[in-house]
């Protein structure tokens, strides 16, 4: 029998609501804007890194982006980037390069989801 694995949420609003609650909505809206502004350059890095098989950048790159996704809500890339952290420990350069290639399959999915988020309901 075979089972389909259950998806993480591209995006996760409560992380950033929690955020706002923690901070402040504004604190919170400009995280989530720098955020989806530097994703584009964060998942090029991390894949310019695998392919040239840069595995401490890579690595560095990686593990920066699931940080920063983890606290914008965006699980689904925060669950890439940790398969990509796996294969790089474990020196499996074709499962690294099929990480990468989910990352940029994802990018605008979740690059849609955090222009149409909301922050905080008041």
């Amino acid at each position: 029998m075979n089972t389909v694995p259950i998806l993480p949420p591209v995006l996760d609003d409560r992380r950033l609501r929690k955020m706002a609650e923690e901070t402040s909505c504004e604190t919170a809206e400009r995280f989530a804007a720098g955020y989806r502004r530097l994703l584009p350059h964060r998942v090029q890095r991390m894949t310019d890194s695998v392919r040239v098989e840069e595995t401490e950048a890579a690595m560095d790159a990686a593990l920066s982006l699931k940080t920063s996704s983890a606290l914008v809500g965006a699980l689904r890339m925060e669950r890439i980037c940790l398969h990509l952290q796996q294969a790089l420990d474990r020196s499996e350069s074709h499962t690294a390069e099929k990480a990468c290639q989910e990352a940029e399959d994802h990018l605008p999915h979740l690059t849609a989801a955090l222009a149409n988020r909301v922050v905080a309901q008041n």
